[in-house]
């Protein structure tokens, strides 16, 4: 599945230097897995789809057996898929889900934190634009990619209020789908068949934040 494979790559160049586009292991995944983040010594991966269960999977990254799974729709829903996913050291580790809700006014997508380990909800920032998918941390802030024009681009977040505080549109990367931080510059996968068709290569991308600019 390409956004699974876009988002495993995005989190090997988050943890090690990138010299050429190997594939350094390969794990077993839940089906239909979608939003991937890092906490350090577990993966987490959330699921896409109206079909499936609303669990976030906490990963051992050796093997990928399943260590734990938590569930994190509100009370009430019955759809909401994970779209992006990223880790927080607050509140003794959390996790922020950028999610798509049917049935409600627009915009209907909404970014949680959530709990680690009970899978309550901690805060909700209801999103000023439709169409959210990947999403980053960068220990401040957070990095939301919205997929679909006019409005397409990276989001720079305020994780109180849900503000936008930022917005990059890199030429090249029309179609930002999954995002992670490296401690200092954001990786961007740009989905080239998505929603809208609008284009570009499929590949993940380096940004200097600062610059605005694609670095590699």
């Amino acid at each position: 599945m390409k956004l699974v494979n876009k988002l495993i790559i995005l989190l090997f160049i988050s943890t090690s230097v990138v010299f050429a586009q190997t594939v350094i292991n390969a794990i077993p995944a839940p089906s239909y897995t979608s939003g991937l983040c890092w906490d350090g010594a577990y993966l987490w991966c959330g699921r896409y789809g109206t079909s499936v269960t609303d669990s976030i999977y906490k990963i051992d990254p050796t093997n990928g057996n399943i260590v734990k799974a938590i569930r994190w729709r509100p009370a009430g829903w019955t759809s909401g898929s994970c779209y992006g996913l990223a880790f927080d050291t607050a509140y003794g580790g959390s996790l922020w889900v950028s999610t798509q809700v049917s049935g409600t006014p627009t915009p209907n997508d909404t970014i949680f934190q959530i709990d680690t380990i009970t899978g309550a909800r901690i805060r909700a920032l209801r999103a000023r634009k439709e169409y959210m998918a990947g999403l980053a941390n960068d220990g401040q802030f957070l990095w939301h990619c919205v997929y679909y024009n006019p409005d397409g681009g990276v989001y720079k977040i305020d994780k109180i209020t849900g503000d936008s505080l930022d917005f990059i549109s890199v030429p090249g990367i029309p179609q930002p789908w999954s995002a992670t931080w490296d401690g200092q510059y954001l990786w961007v996968g740009n989905d080239s068949s998505g929603t809208g068709g609008t284009g570009g290569r499929s590949r993940v991308y380096k940004i200097d934040v600062a610059l605005r600019q694609i670095v590699d």
